[in-house]
């Protein structure tokens, strides 16, 4: 019954009247069947909200549309998961609809593509890697200014690509994924180095073939306005805190587990803002990218 909410709609507003159920297993009956309509009863669901008085009846009315943006999400995620690329701009325009379905998309993307074009015109065949990293800093962190947030309280909006794009402050594994998905965008081919407590990006020699990545020609930190550096500096960092020199700090990574790395964060950050459901969501789309 997906997208037809104007089909039926005598039957489908009887069958949500029922939702003030007060038996717990006859109500879970009526909302998996209002869940399984799928994204088209939603306006339907909204309006009745609009109009409903009952504590009880709203509280449900709004935790249905909220299963069914969720439902909406975890599909448009398996759909990453299946595609070839796994565009990491994409992956964080799904993180905004899973936090707020409402938010227009279309407009993300264009203010998106104003990016990529400044970029673009200035990249040729002529320029090296690193000036080409050069070029993308210039145009993300002079031009458009973005930065990551470095107060104490992270908020939901932290995580938001559109609060990103508007505000230009964001967490910073937001920022950084952030910065990885437009260079693969423009077909640089850079990405995540999973360091502890950093989010680094690496730029290997060429782009993959299949799942394998070949080794860094350098290292780039989107924390610090895109600065370049090399092996020894993650070294250094190690030693300087005292963390066990390991491989995997400086292998670059698919793009799959910088989404993880990010959804980790907004479990940590639900669990302390006491949002338990979200945090058990965040935490079955990190199951749906593993799977």
């Amino acid at each position: 019954m997906q997208g037809t909410a104007n089909d039926n709609l005598h039957e489908i507003k009887a069958l949500i009247s029922l939702i003030d159920e007060p038996d717990h297993r006859i109500y879970e009956q009526i909302s998996d069947t209002i869940v399984g309509m799928g994204s088209g009863i939603i306006p339907v669901l909204q309006a009745e909200l609009d109009n409903a008085f009952d504590e009880l009846m709203r509280q449900r009315l709004a935790d249905l549309i909220r299963t069914i943006h969720f439902h909406g999400s975890i599909h448009e995620l398996q759909r990453w998961k299946l595609s070839d690329n796994k565009d990491l701009v994409r992956f964080l325009m799904i993180i905004d609809h899973f936090h707020d379905f409402s938010v227009d998309l279309s407009a993300v993307e264009t203010m998106l593509a104003d990016i990529q074009k400044d970029i673009w015109i200035e990249l040729s065949q002529n320029i090296t890697s690193l000036e080409s990293i050069h070029l993308v800093n210039h145009v993300l962190f002079k031009v458009r200014a973005l930065k990551p947030f470095a107060g104490e309280t992270i908020t939901a909006e932290h995580f938001l690509l559109h609060s990103l794009l508007h505000s230009r402050v964001s967490h910073p594994w937001v920022l950084g994924a952030f910065y990885v998905g437009i260079c693969q965008r423009l077909t640089l081919p850079v990405y995540f180095v999973d360091l502890p407590d950093n989010f680094l990006a690496a730029y290997v020699s060429d782009l993959p073939e299949g799942e394998k990545l070949s080794e860094p020609l350098f290292y780039i930190n989107p924390l610090l306005d895109g600065v370049a550096f090399d092996h020894g500096q993650i070294v250094r960092y190690l030693n300087e805190y005292h963390i066990p020199v390991q491989e995997i700090y400086f292998r670059p990574l698919p793009n799959e587990k910088a989404a993880i790395r990010i959804l980790d964060e907004m479990v940590l950050f639900y669990n302390s803002a006491r949002q338990p459901d979200r945090a058990r969501q965040a935490g079955e789309m990190i199951q749906i990218i593993k799977g």
